[in-house]
């Protein structure tokens, strides 16, 4: 079995891009096994929608790729505010091994 390698120097950030009058806020991240959930909160207009998308950089967030495929949760077209929006994204049926440096982007 597979298992996602990440050192103990692991640096972990998450840079949240903003876009037309939402805000995303309270973003954190764990490892689950094979997935990496990550936790947001959407911060907009109740009736406004949005499409949340999340990338990753292995480089220090020199370059970013994405978005990622293998998605679950608050991910998406459709993506309404709200707290304790979570996204589950297994990451080795996207990538083989992930170790050292890793940041997550979500953008709206």
């Amino acid at each position: 079995m597979k298992k996602i390698r990440l050192s103990l120097f692991l640096l972990c950030y998450l840079t949240i891009v903003n876009a037309y009058s939402q805000s995303i806020s309270n973003t954190d991240f764990t490892v689950s096994g094979n997935q990496i959930i990550v936790t947001y909160d959407l911060n907009a207009n109740a009736t406004q929608e949005f499409d949340i998308t999340l990338y990753i950089s292995r480089d220090n967030g020199s370059t970013w790729q994405g978005p990622l495929s293998y998605v679950t949760g608050n991910v998406g077209e459709k993506q309404t505010s709200g707290n304790n929006r979570l996204i589950i994204w297994d990451a080795l049926r996207e990538y083989n091994a992930l170790k050292g440096t890793i940041g997550f982007q979500i953008r709206a």
